[in-house]
């Protein structure tokens, strides 16, 4: 995990494939756009507080599985700031970077 980049364009795709997962699961009204501005927390999100828990946990998972690291991305400070990572896919993939050991 050496060229930030890649690695970039790999962890979207790894939410966007769970994006695609909750929305096989999903009616369409709480389906999710794969976009990096997908809001994922508030009043313009179609996650509930458990879909965004159960979310963040896959996303947990899956980067685990597939990038051999564990980050914590589940924090109940960061649901509590305004400006934490949860706002949207962009600000969740900016905050998964910055938790990754770069070696």
């Amino acid at each position: 995990m050496n060229d930030k980049s890649n690695t970039k364009e790999f962890i979207l795709k790894l939410i966007y494939s769970i994006i695609d997962e909750h929305n096989l699961l999903n009616p369409e009204d709480l389906k999710l756009e794969k976009s990096l501005k997908t809001s994922l927390f508030g009043n313009e999100s179609n996650l509930d507080s458990l879909g965004l828990v159960n979310f963040l946990v896959e996303v947990e998972n899956t980067i685990k599985i597939n990038i051999d690291q564990d980050i914590c991305v589940i924090n109940e400070e960061l649901f509590l700031d305004e400006n934490g990572p949860y706002d949207n896919v962009e600000t969740l993939l900016d905050y998964i970077l910055k938790q990754i050991k770069w070696i």
